[in-house]
């Protein structure tokens, strides 16, 4: 790929772009049936997230989350459920911290990804687990209401 080549030769760069366009391809991917190559491309996109993350949290953390949140739908929908809770529950983490510090720009992507969990686990058979989860995502898209 061009934009790695880039990356390559001037990673502070390019390395953002290399991993937005790999988070494309795994949507790409997922979206057509091809959940092999959207894993790697998820999973590729996430280690550059997580490294530009270490330098710069408030910049990338948003991204390395989103693109959790994403994994975690691919293997939701591929039947890996405990990857699936894994991958929303990490980038739930992500989210919060980013909530408490502007929630304005990240509270609906926590209840989003709250949301997801919790069809995850009313699909897994844990009924108790999604109700509190999908309760605290309806009390945080409230809190998101314009007044």
């Amino acid at each position: 790929m061009i934009r790695q080549q880039l990356a390559r030769e001037s990673p502070a760069f390019y390395r953002p772009d290399v991993a937005r366009t790999l988070t494309n391809l795994g949507v790409l991917y997922r979206v057509t049936q091809r959940p092999k190559k959207a894993q790697q491309a998820y999973q590729d996109a996430l280690q550059i997230y997580r490294a530009l993350a270490r330098e710069n949290p408030t910049a990338y953390q948003p991204d390395e989350a989103r693109t959790l949140n994403n994994l975690g739908v691919l293997f939701s929908h591929s039947g890996h459920p405990r990857e699936a809770e894994s991958a929303y529950r990490h980038a739930l983490d992500l989210y919060r911290t980013l909530s408490r510090d502007n929630p304005v720009a990240y509270r609906q992507d926590e209840a989003r990804t709250l949301g997801n969990l919790s069809t995850l686990l009313s699909q897994t058979r844990r009924p108790r687990e999604a109700e509190e989860t999908s309760r605290e995502a309806a009390r945080l898209f409230d809190t998101t209401k314009a007044p």
